[in-house]
C-alpha cells in the first residue's frame, strides 16, 4: 500500500461508529487514487496497521462489506473490490445503542421557561427513553444561554448539523417553535440521513413525519361535552382575526352541532378582539363584558376559543353577582389555572409519546415513509364547575 497520513487509533466503545470512520478513510484513499474497482485489497491485517485501528474492526469492514455484495473474496488471491460502498453503508439503526436526539428552542433565562410546550414534551421524551433504555439527548436551538429568547427567528444552521451528526443519533424529534424559521430548517433537516419526526408544525411538512394536534377533533369534543350536559344552546366565542386553530376549533363545533341536528350560534364566532396574547385579557374585556349580557340571554352554554374569553364571562358573572353559562374552554394557559375552568387541553404529553412511537416504528419497520398524525386534545374537568354545569 502507498504511504498515507499516520490515523489517531479508533475507540472501540462502539464499533458501528468505528467501522464509519475506517469507511471514510477507505473511501478518501479511493477518491485519491490508491484504490480502485477491480483491485485486489490488503489484508485485514494490512488494513489494520495502516489505519491505525484494530485487527477486529479491519476484518469487520470486509465482511460488512461482503454481504452487501461491495467486495468478494477471490479464493488463492484474496479481497477484491467490486464497487464503491456510499459513506453510510455500514449504518445500524440501533436505538439501544445510539439513541436519538430531541431538537427544540428552550429558553434558560426566562423564568417561565419550565412551563412552556418544549419542556412538558421534552421530559416526556426523556421519560419514555428512560423506560426503554434509550440514550437521550437534547440539542437546543437556544445557543445564547446569557440572552432572553426573543421573537427574532431561529435557524439550523450547518454547524448544528455537524454537531447533531456528531451525536450519531438513530433518529431526532424536532420540537416546532414559533421562533424557527421552518422552510430553510426543513432543508437542513434533510442533511441529517435519520428519521426525523417533528410535532407541533402546521401546516404539515412534505416529506417528513409529522405529528400535531387535531384541533378538528378537539372542538367536537368541547361542544360535545356540552351537548352531554343537555344544552342545546351552544354558541361559540372567538376572536376577530383569521387563525387556522381557531378556524378548526370552529369545524368541529359545527359538525358536533349539526350531528345532533342542533343550529350553531355563531354570532360570536369571529368577534373579540386579539393583539398581543400576553395583553389578551385588556384587549378583550370590553368587548366581552358588552355582549356577556346578550351572550347569556341567547344560549346557555357556550365553547370559548381561549382561556381568557372564558375567564373573562366569568368575571362578568361574579361581578353581576349572576350565575354563569356553562364554558369549556382550550388549552388551561398557565396563568388561567386559578379559575374554575373546564378546558379541551392541549396534547403536549399525547404529541411527544406519538412522535417516540414513530421513532420506534421507522426503527423497526427500517421504513422513512412519511406519517402525518393528529392528536385529539384531552377534555380535563373541574369538578367545582358541576355547580353551574348542570343544563337548568
Amino acid at each position: 500500500m502507498e504511504k498515507r497520513k499516520t490515523y489517531q487509533r479508533l475507540p472501540q466503545r462502539d464499533m458501528d461508529i468505528a467501522l464509519q470512520e475506517l469507511l471514510k478513510r477507505f473511501l478518501q484513499d479511493y477518491s485519491n487514487g490508491i484504490f480502485q474497482v477491480g483491485q485486489i485489497l490488503p489484508s485485514p491485517r494490512t488494513l489494520a496497521r495502516e489505519y491505525n485501528v484494530t485487527f477486529s474492526t479491519a476484518r469487520n469492514l470486509y465482511t460488512k462489506l461482503a454481504q452487501k455484495g461491495l467486495v468478494k473474496s477471490i479464493p488463492r488471491k484474496g479481497t477484491m473490490l467490486c464497487c464503491v460502498p456510499e459513506p453510510d453503508t455500514l449504518a445500524t439503526k440501533d436505538l439501544l445503542r445510539n439513541g436519538l436526539t430531541t431538537i427544540g428552542v428552550l429558553d434558560y433565562v426566562n423564568p417561565n421557561a419550565i412551563l412552556n410546550l418544549t419542556m412538558t414534551q421534552l421530559h416526556t421524551i426523556d421519560e419514555l427513553c428512560n423506560q426503554n433504555k434509550i440514550l437521550s439527548r437534547f440539542y437546543n436551538l437556544h445557543k445564547q444561554f446569557d440572552q432572553i429568547l426573543t421573537t427574532d427567528p431561529i435557524d439550523i444552521t450547518n454547524e448544528d448539523i455537524s454537531a447533531l451528526k456528531k451525536q450519531h443519533s438513530v433518529g431526532y424529534i424536532f420540537l416546532s417553535s414559533q421562533q424557527i424559521s421552518h422552510k430553510e430548517n426543513w432543508k437542513q433537516l434533510k442533511k441529517l440521513n435519520a428519521p426525523v419526526v417533528i410535532v407541533n408544525a402546521e401546516p404539515l411538512i412534505p416529506g417528513f413525519c409529522t405529528i400535531v394536534s387535531d384541533e378538528i377533533k378537539s372542538g367536537t369534543i368541547a361542544t360535545e361535552y356540552q351537548l352531554k350536559l343537555k344544552h342545546q344552546k351552544i354558541a361559540f366565542l372567538g376572536y376577530d382575526f383569521p387563525a387556522d386553530w381557531q378556524d378548526q376549533r370552529i369545524s368541529g363545533y359545527r359538525l358536533a352541532m349539526e350531528k345532533q341536528n342542533l343550529r350553531p350560534i355563531e354570532r360570536w364566532s369571529h368577534f373579540f378582539p386579539y393583539h398581543n396574547p400576553e395583553n389578551i385579557m385588556d384587549d378583550s374585556k370590553e368587548a366581552v363584558f358588552q355582549e356577556a349580557e346578550k351572550i347569556m340571554k341567547t344560549c346557555t352554554a357556550a365553547v370559548c376559543a381561549s382561556d381568557a374569553l372564558a375567564v373573562l364571562m366569568l368575571q362578568y358573572a361574579y361581578e353581576h353577582k349572576i350565575k354563569p353559562i356553562s364554558l369549556v374552554s382550550f388549552d388551561n394557559d398557565w396563568r388561567f389555572r386559578s379559575w374554575e375552568l373546564t378546558s379541551v387541553q392541549y396534547p403536549f404529553s399525547e404529541i411527544a409519546t406519538a412522535a417516540f412511537q414513530q421513532i420506534l416504528m421507522m426503527q423497526k419497520k427500517n421504513d422513512n415513509e412519511p406519517v402525518h398524525q393528529k392528536i385529539p386534545g384531552v377534555l380535563y374537568k373541574r369538578l367545582s364547575t358541576n355547580k353551574w354545569e348542570d343544563g337548568k
